[in-house]
This record gives structure tokens, C-alpha cells and sequence, in this order.
């Protein structure tokens, strides 16, 4: 493939293009023992953080291998729980979310992404897990296991696809460089069990 031979775990290739995720493997600090639901300091399913830009882009050893134009750029972290459900309810979530202005400007969070027909920017990051209580170096323990958080990444991505929109992906296990071009700037930071108990609370969809 066109990057064989970047660090940072197995590239993957299909064709021209690298599948997902980028970022989540890579790092081997990680504790062997999951955190579990309902005991004090366990991750949240997912974790992600949307960022309006007019533009974004990812790249693998100088080569472009996402890139898109006005819309998000998504950092997704995946924790050691796995859940279908939440990730349904995450991909909704960020499509139905209000973040662009009104045309008329009567607004600055007025229409969504589907409104829009905004493009999407997957890049998956696992250091969206890291824990900075003790010592100068983050633990990574609490995120999720690469083969696994590859696959749950692969199935939030084809959630968001299924919606009819445009999205482009980072590459599993390789470095990258990330650029992009923040409207606003808007940077929002969702986690499934906030984003989950809200919903419930509210007795309303997500």
C-alpha cells in the first residue's frame, strides 16, 4: 500500500485509501484491568469532540488521506465498553446537533449537520482517555482495546454514512498530521453517559 511502513501499529490498506481508525493503537501504556460500569473512575463509552471548521484534513507521510470541506472534524475516543446502542445514539446525537449559524443570522447554532448536508472528518483518539492524576505521564488505561475500538470506529462511521452525508477518515495505527480550520471557533465535548442520563432525564430522543 502507499504507507507501508509508517509506525505506531498495522497500517491498513484497501486500495488507495487507509481504513479507519487513526490513533487509537499505538501506545501500549494501557492497565490490563477494564474499568467496569458503576465503579468509581469508569470511562464513559464513547467520548467525542466535534470541531466546525470550513475545512480539515489528515495526513500520512505527506500524502492527504482524508480531507473535507465545510463541516466537522470528529476526534472520536472509544472506551473498553462495548455498547451498539450508544454508539447509535452518539452518531444521532452529532448529526442533529445545531452548530451552524442561521442564514439569516439570526443565530449562531441554527441548523445541524444534516441541514446542511455538512461533510464529516472521523479521526479516532484514544488520548481522549488519558488520566493526568498522578505523575508528569498520562495513562491511557481506560481506553478501549485497539482491535476492538477499530471495529467500533468502522461501525460509528458507517452510522453516520447511513445518514446520507459525505465522511472521510483517518488511517488506523499510523502518524498523522491533523489540520484544519476552526468556524467560530465551536468545539464541543460529548460523552455517551452525559449525553445518555440527558436524554432519560429529559424523557425526550437523543
Amino acid at each position: 500500500g502507499p504507507f507501508r511502513g509508517v509506525r505506531g501499529g498495522g497500517l491498513k490498506t484497501a486500495g488507495n485509501s487507509c481504513t479507519i481508525c487513526a490513533g487509537q493503537s499505538g501506545f501500549s501504556d494501557r492497565n490490563e484491568t477494564n474499568t467496569r460500569r458503576g465503579e468509581p473512575g469508569r470511562a464513559d463509552v464513547v467520548r467525542i469532540v466535534i470541531q466546525r471548521v470550513s475545512q480539515a484534513r489528515v495526513e500520512v507521510e505527506g500524502q492527504v488521506v482524508g480531507a473535507i470541506g465545510r463541516g466537522y472534524l470528529l476526534l472520536v475516543g472509544i472506551a473498553d465498553q462495548d455498547d451498539a446502542s450508544v454508539l447509535e445514539a452518539m452518531a444521532q446525537k452529532v448529526v442533529n446537533m445545531r452548530l451552524f449559524p442561521d442564514p439569516e443570522g439570526d443565530s449562531h447554532f441554527h441548523c445541524s449537520a444534516l441541514e446542511e448536508q455538512a461533510e464529516l472528518l472521523v479521526v479516532s483518539q484514544f488520548t481522549l482517555y488519558a488520566n493526568c492524576r498522578k505523575g508528569r505521564r498520562p495513562s491511557f488505561s481506560e481506553a478501549g482495546e485497539p482491535a476492538r475500538a477499530e471495529r467500533l470506529c468502522e461501525d460509528f462511521v458507517a452510522l453516520l454514512r447511513r445518514q446520507g452525508l459525505r465522511v472521510e477518515t483517518g488511517c488506523f495505527g499510523a502518524s498523522m498530521r491533523v489540520s484544519l480550520v476552526n468556524e467560530g471557533p465551536v468545539t464541543i465535548w460529548l460523552d455517551s453517559e452525559e449525553v445518555l442520563t440527558r436524554s432519560v432525564r429529559a424523557g425526550s430522543e437523543i
